[in-house]
């Protein structure tokens, strides 16, 4: 996988240290475009980031997602929350999902809710204020 990113210019191993994914991820379809869409409306990714969020979106022979659970450690502040916000984003406008979010705390909650609310008020992007 290639990366539009200096990794020298990164901290910490951007790879992890155990992975473990899947035969079934056989079509990446959706991971593919996902990554796409995400780079297009959102920050660069760090090259961890990407790597989970591409898993997320892999699909075996079925048509399914290939991972019904997915999980990572990260420490606090790394970036997990662009995770979600990139899956929520992408799976709302793209695949046309229902998403539910809950955190411990209400302003967390409120937060992401307000970051995914603001690509639909950007002027910047006309085919997401089209979808309101």
């Amino acid at each position: 996988m290639s990366y539009d990113v200096d990794l020298a210019a990164l901290r910490g191993n951007q790879e992890p240290t155990h992975l473990y994914t899947s035969d079934l991820a056989v079509d990446l379809t959706d991971a593919d475009r996902a990554e796409k869409f995400v780079t297009y409306y959102m920050q660069n990714p760090d090259p961890w980031q990407l790597s989970t969020f591409r898993t997320w979106l892999t699909r075996g022979a079925d048509g399914k997602f290939a991972h019904k659970i997915v999980g990572t450690s990260i420490p606090r502040r790394a970036g997990k929350s662009w995770l979600l916000e990139a899956r929520a984003l992408f799976g709302a406008v793209v695949l046309g999902e229902a998403v539910i979010y809950t955190s411990h705390h209400l302003t967390t909650t409120n937060e992401l809710f307000n970051r995914l609310t603001s690509y639909f008020e950007d002027t910047r992007y006309p085919e997401l204020q089209a979808k309101l």
